[in-house]
C-alpha cells in the first residue's frame, strides 16, 4: 500500500484551519492482516491510500468505520459490495482473528476460512484527532476474542474517548486476557 501526502501549498490559503479537528493517526493492533502494532500517520492537508488488491486499503477504512459507526449500521468492505445485494464476508470477528483466505475442506465439502490468530486474542483501533489548539483527542475500540471461537456473538468490545496523549498499547494489560473495563 502506498500513502501519499497532499502538499499543494497554494491550493487553499490557511489549509491547516486551526480549531478544526482532523484525523492525524490510526493505530491498529491485530486488525485483519496487520499483525501486532501498526501506526499510520495521516497528513493534516490530505491523504491518499493507494495499492494493489489485498494491500490493506479496505482494512484501514473498515478500522475507521468500526470505531465511528454503531454496529447496527456498520457495513464492512462496503466498496466491494457496491451495486450488489450480497452481504460481505468480512465481520468484526474476521478482522480480529485475521481472516486471510478461504480454502476447500474436502472432508466437510465446504469452504473454510484460515485465520492468522486462531487462539484467544485481542485487537484494537485508535483514531487520534488534533485541532492545533487543544490536546489531542483519541477514539478507540478494543476487542477480545476468547479461545478459538469465531462466532461474532462471542466477541467482546469496549469503546473509549481519551483527551491528551494516549496510545493503543496502553490498553494491552486490560484487554489481552479479556476486557477489564474497570481498569481501563
Amino acid at each position: 500500500m502506498t500513502m501519499l501526502n497532499v502538499r499543494d501549498e497554494g491550493a487553499i490559503e490557511d489549509a491547516d484551519h486551526p480549531g478544526q479537528w482532523r484525523l492525524t493517526r490510526i493505530e491498529l493492533v491485530n486488525w485483519g492482516t496487520f499483525a501486532g502494532h501498526a501506526t499510520v500517520e495521516i497528513a493534516r492537508k490530505g491523504h491518499l491510500f493507494t495499492g494493489a488488491s489485498g494491500s490493506g486499503k479496505s482494512s484501514l477504512l473498515d478500522a475507521i468505520a468500526a470505531v465511528l459507526t454503531p454496529d447496527r449500521w456498520l457495513r464492512l468492505n462496503a466498496a466491494a459490495q457496491e451495486g450488489t445485494a450480497r452481504q460481505g464476508d468480512r465481520t468484526l470477528m474476521s478482522y480480529v482473528r485475521g481472516a486471510w483466505s478461504k480454502e476447500a475442506d474436502t472432508n466437510a465439502d465446504r469452504a473454510v476460512t484460515s485465520f492468522l490468530r486462531g487462539k484467544a486474542t485481542w485487537s484494537g483501533v485508535l483514531l487520534r484527532y488534533e485541532n492545533l489548539n487543544d490536546s489531542p483527542l483519541s477514539l478507540a475500540r478494543v476487542f477480545h476474542a476468547p479461545g478459538t471461537r469465531t462466532d461474532t456473538a462471542s466477541l467482546k468490545d469496549a469503546r473509549l474517548v481519551v483527551q491528551g496523549e494516549f496510545g493503543l498499547m496502553t490498553l494491552k494489560p486490560h484487554v489481552e486476557s479479556g476486557i477489564d473495563a474497570r481498569k481501563m
